[in-house]
Formats: C-alpha cells, sequence, structure tokens
C-alpha cells in the first residue's frame, strides 16, 4: 500500500464521497430523521464543512476521516433548517430537524468534540483511525483547548472497550423512536475523555 496522507479538509467536489463514507457509518443515526439514504448523502454532502475535519487519503483517494465541533463552528454546521426544508418539504423538513437535535452537542469552554470518525472498511486495521484521531489531538493542543471528546451511540450493551487514550466519563440512555420506525434498542451514548497531554 503506498503511503496514508492527512490532510485538513478536502475538495469541494469530493463532498459526494465524505457524504457516501460518513453515511457507512452514521447512517443508521441519520435514518429516523431522513429515512432515504440517496437523499441523506445528497443533504449531508451539501452540509459537511471541510475546514472543520482532517481527511486520509491513500493514492489521492478519500479513505477516511475525522470531523470536530469547535465553540466556533462544526463539521455537520451546515445542515440547517432551510437545507432540510429545502430538500424534504417543510413537515419532513422539520421533523428531520426535530429528529437531528436530539444528537447535537455543544462544547464547553476550551474542548473539542469530535464529529464522527470513519475509516473505509478495505482499509481498516492499517493503523488510519489512530492517524485522524492524532491529528484531531494535534489540533486541539496547537489551538489551545483543554479537552477532545468523543462521544460513541452504542447498540450493544456490552460495550465496553477503550478508544485509543479516551476513557469512559458518562452514559446516557436515548430511546429514539420515528415516525418511519419503531427502534426497540436503546442507544446508549457514551463520552470518552482524551487523557493524554495536548501539545
Amino acid at each position: 500500500m503506498t503511503d496514508i496522507v492527512i490532510k485538513r479538509g478536502w475538495d469541494i467536489g469530493q463532498s459526494t464521497r465524505i457524504a457516501t463514507l460518513y453515511d457507512e457509518a452514521f447512517g443508521f443515526k441519520f435514518s429516523g430523521a431522513i429515512a432515504n439514504k440517496e437523499v441523506r448523502v445528497r443533504i449531508l454532502s451539501k452540509s459537511f464543512i471541510p475546514d472543520f475535519s482532517y481527511v486520509a487519503f491513500v493514492d489521492h483517494e478519500i479513505v477516511g476521516l475525522a470531523g470536530f465541533q469547535a465553540h466556533y463552528g462544526s463539521f455537520t454546521g451546515g445542515m440547517s433548517l432551510s437545507v432540510l426544508i429545502d430538500e424534504l418539504g417543510v413537515a419532513s423538513g422539520i421533523w428531520a430537524a426535530t429528529v437531528l437535535s436530539l444528537f447535537e452537542r455543544k462544547p464547553k469552554a476550551q474542548e473539542l468534540i469530535m464529529d464522527g470518525i470513519v475509516v473505509d472498511s478495505k482499509f481498516r486495521g492499517k493503523g488510519i483511525g489512530s492517524m485522524l484521531l492524532d491529528s484531531i489531538v494535534s489540533h486541539a493542543g496547537k489551538n489551545g483547548y483543554d479537552s477532545v471528546r468523543l462521544d460513541v451511540i452504542v447498540v450493544r450493551p456490552d460495550f465496553s472497550r477503550q478508544f485509543l487514550g479516551f476513557e469512559n466519563t458518562l452514559l446516557q440512555r436515548l430511546l429514539v423512536s420515528t415516525c418511519h420506525c419503531v427502534c426497540d434498542a436503546v442507544l446508549d451514548y457514551k463520552t470518552f475523555q482524551y487523557n493524554g497531554i495536548l501539545s
């Protein structure tokens, strides 16, 4: 395999690839708000803000990404009510905005929140996720943040592993039911705080 290159952001022409990759990992989270995958990917491709991400490339192909949220904006910050209404109509747009608001998180002072990390399944096990995580942590340290937070939606109750220097600091339960389907599973939100030194 050729070298893995990590860069901040991506060219706007690559938005569909970014949205598709993100949807493969997190589509289940958004499906209660936007059931149709094609529509969901189209909305995501219009909503992501490149400057709030680090992207992994192999041979100029995007193979992974990690988004983040700061006090001044976020990776998913372009997903506004007006975008949802334009794409889905008034009733469905308001519904989608309401469901998606359940997943909103706000960073504390001097805290950077990870806004999703995903690696293409063909490239997993090669350290790309760790490289992306290191890029986010490095970005936080260089920009004066005291901590990095990673919230994980867990659909398996036996989930207990630690994430690369993150430790579990909070567990919330969230029951999601939508007009499209009623989810029998309770989604666990686990919050992980980076324990390393940000430098």
